[in-house]
């Protein structure tokens, strides 16, 4: 990518005195808001990575796209390590941002464990969520007893037999777990 095709880097400040830096690209009635995962670690690199670019270009031909660098990662300022964010300050920077680039209401899009960040403000703020989309979606994101790897146990026959069921739906035992 072109610098001079790279859009502006602009920066929004939460709360608790965060400068967070974003960009947004395309025109449109849908604004969409792109939550990364932790490995996406500075927007203006990411932008020179075709599969990336490919995925922000398909986005920003669907309305108005911002996206951000997370607390601690790019262009956003650090966060100490005796002082990790939590997922309600992760929340709010999505609600910083919105407001930033005037976006009302926008579609989430959530990759791995920025999902979670999605869901949360999703559940917080409603009247401001359009839809939520996620891709591989972390809902933890350090290692527990109690959490086995995608909730598969030790095979993956879960996954296989849900990819085979039909209109059905899921499994049933699927269905007991989510239920419960």
């Amino acid at each position: 990518m072109n610098p001079s095709d790279m859009p502006e880097t602009r920066y929004a400040t939460t709360v608790d005195g965060v400068a967070i830096a974003y960009q947004v690209l395309g025109d449109g009635s849908t604004d969409i808001v792109f939550v990364t995962s932790a490995f996406w670690s500075n927007m203006e690199i990411a932008c020179e990575f075709a599969p990336w670019r490919s995925l922000i270009d398909s986005m920003a031909a669907r309305g108005r796209l911002v996206m951000y660098d997370r607390r601690g990662t790019g262009l956003s300022d650090g966060v100490s390590g005796d002082r990790l964010p939590t997922l309600e300050a992760r929340m709010e920077d999505i609600r910083t941002v919105m407001d930033a680039a005037e976006f009302p209401r926008a579609v989430l899009f959530g990759l791995e464990d920025g999902a979670a960040h999605c869901f949360l403000y999703a559940a917080t703020y409603p009247e401001r969520t359009q839809a939520l989309i996620t891709q591989g979606a972390a809902s933890r994101g350090l290692w527990a007893p109690d959490a086995t790897p995608h909730g598969f146990g030790r095979t993956s026959s879960g996954m296989r037999s849900c990819t085979r069921s039909s209109a059905g739906g899921a499994p049933s035992s699927w269905r007991k777990r989510l239920l419960s």
